[in-house]
């Protein structure tokens, strides 16, 4: 397999994956990606499909693939942070848990050096 390939396989298995850690600006280029295609899949789908068919097309085929890549870039980030991926449950109490999550994942810096989680991916 040439490097190139490799590499590819490398990246997007890596988007799936809840193991290993991620730094800040991998978080942030990753979730900016996201969007971005999440936001083309469903103007692409609107296009396409007209209606109640577009909904089921947006819901049935980008959505998943696009919540499991921000739920395992979340995870990898948390792993950064030196916490588990429960912590990541902690988000979905109002107010407080939404504040936490977001100064935990796009303001703080991971933990220096290797933690339990693997090596410091800065």
């Amino acid at each position: 397999m040439s490097n190139a390939l490799t590499q590819s396989v490398g990246v997007i298995s890596s988007a799936f994956s809840f193991r290993g850690r991620i730094g800040r600006r991998t978080w942030w280029f990753t979730q900016f990606l996201i969007l971005i295609a999440l936001g083309l899949a469903i103007m692409l789908a609107d296009r396409v499909f007209t209606g109640v068919i577009a909904d089921a097309v947006i819901l049935t085929l980008p959505v998943p693939l696009f919540y499991w890549v921000l739920i395992a870039t979340q995870v990898k980030r948390l792993h950064d942070r030196g916490k588990s991926a429960w912590w990541l449950l902690f988000a979905f109490v109002p107010v407080i848990g939404t504040i936490w999550f977001i100064i935990q994942t796009a303001i703080l810096r991971g933990t220096i050096g290797a933690n339990e989680f693997g090596a410091d991916p800065t």
